[in-house]
């Protein structure tokens, strides 16, 4: 389940943010290390995120709910 979850969600930043494969490639890696997620990362991402893609705020709190889970 986590891993298709993060296949849509790979895809959803891919397509709403335009990124190269090698971006997506370090987000991968970056996600797959745990404990590197510090709050600071997930609120650059979530403004980030929020000016490129305008997700909603529950979208955006779904997003870093998820990350923290990956990350602990």
């Amino acid at each position: 389940m986590l891993a298709i979850s993060f296949q849509k969600l790979k895809h959803s930043m891919k397509k709403l943010l335009n990124l190269k494969q090698i971006d997506l490639l370090k987000l991968t890696h970056f996600l797959t290390l745990k404990g590197n997620w510090i709050p600071i990362v997930i609120r650059l991402l979530k403004h980030s995120l929020m000016l490129k893609a305008s997700w909603t705020q529950i979208e955006i709190h779904l997003l870093k709910h998820f990350l923290m889970l990956k990350a602990s």
